[in-house]
């Protein structure tokens, strides 16, 4: 899954920022995301070939997303819901993925059903959230 010895310190990153985001620690997690920024940026011949698999990261942070949602911390389940959606699509960018050290690597020349259910699920857990962060005002009030 690592394919590069980039994809480490790369995927330490993006878990870095995350984790600052949702403690409200935004300059240290701009300096994560810039970091990675320039990670790719600079190395973008090794990293970008299969930057995709940093979807991977998608599945534990979606779970989370959901646990900070129901445990009323709604900062943190947005930025983690917006993130995960983002690395969902990040396989977009993938062209293939590697079956098994006899197998090989499988060109990927569709995605189906559950690949788009997935990232559906990322898109309806950010606008969940999203709709619970509104403020609302109630009938009283007016």
């Amino acid at each position: 899954m690592l394919g590069s010895w980039l994809h480490l310190p790369l995927f330490v990153l993006i878990v870095a920022g995350w984790l600052c985001a949702c403690a409200r620690w935004y300059v240290a997690a701009l300096i994560c995301a810039f970091s990675s920024i320039a990670v790719i940026g600079s190395f973008h011949e090794q990293v970008l070939p299969n930057a995709g698999y940093a979807a991977w990261l998608a599945n534990p942070i979606i779970v989370a997303a959901w646990f900070f949602y129901l445990a009323d911390k709604r900062s943190p389940a947005l930025i983690s819901a917006v993130l995960a959606l983002g690395l969902t699509l990040t396989f977009l960018g993938v062209a293939t993925v590697p079956i098994g050290p006899k197998l090989g690597e499988v060109e990927i020349i569709s995605y189906g059903r559950g690949y788009w259910l997935w990232i559906a699920s990322a898109g309806i857990l950010v606008a969940g959230v999203s709709v619970s962060n509104l403020p609302l005002r109630s009938n009283a009030s007016r």
